[in-house]
């Protein structure tokens, strides 16, 4: 598999008005995705990325069962992505969860790997959902 992007997403956590877990889907410039290869942050543009996640846990990096939440987004900055908020999961529920980056010219993770294009995603992590203000949880 070709990788392309190193992801690490600082991912913050609320609780939404119809009690469900509420993430806001950023990162930061000290988690900024890269480019592997040259150590390079992605120019606007050049990717998408989108959350995954799952109510099972103990998954380890088996990451195949991961579903995409919400829609795929294009960087607001080089390396960077903020995307608002994402509904998964209840107030005080352990979720997984995982970033995935893929060239912009696809506009699905599947149609990137099924292309050979170069891509990357984040470990697996599980995060439980707060019941109070957004945290950094990560």
């Amino acid at each position: 598999m070709k990788k392309l992007f190193c992801i690490a997403a600082t991912m913050f956590l609320a609780v939404g008005a119809f009690a469900q877990g509420q993430f806001s889907f950023a990162n930061n410039s000290a988690t900024a995705i890269t480019n592997a290869q040259t150590s390079q942050r992605p120019i606007v543009g050049d990717i998408l990325v989108a959350l995954y996640g799952s109510t099972t846990l103990g998954l380890g990096q088996n990451d195949s069962s991961l579903a995409q939440i919400g829609a795929a987004a294009p960087l607001s900055s080089p390396g960077r992505f903020a995307d608002g908020a994402r509904d998964f999961g209840n107030p005080g529920q352990t979720v997984t969860l995982q970033v995935r980056a893929w060239a912009a010219v696809f506009a699905t993770w599947d149609a990137a790997v099924t292309g050979n294009a170069l891509r990357g995603k984040s470990a697996v992590w599980e995060q439980a959902a707060s019941l109070g203000p957004p945290l950094d949880l990560r």
